[in-house]
């Protein structure tokens, strides 16, 4: 599995270990489960999949028109 389908934007301790990547620049030891795949340009995806999920929060229901 890939860090991406594997990281979940709604489990604070996930959200708690990107912040500590964010401050240190690693990732808090053992929080990585082993044989997790790392693909390019792993942190934009995540960085994507963290502000979608922040999207669809502060939208909730709403129904954007153009």
């Amino acid at each position: 599995m890939d860090i991406f389908d594997w990281f979940d934007p709604d489990n604070i301790e996930h959200l708690k270990a990107y912040k500590y990547l964010q401050d240190i620049g690693w990732w808090p030891e053992g929080f990585l489960p082993a044989g997790l795949t790392m693909p390019r340009m792993w942190q934009t995806c995540l960085a994507y999949k963290l502000a979608e999920r922040y999207v669809e929060e502060k939208l909730g229901e709403q129904i954007c028109h153009t």
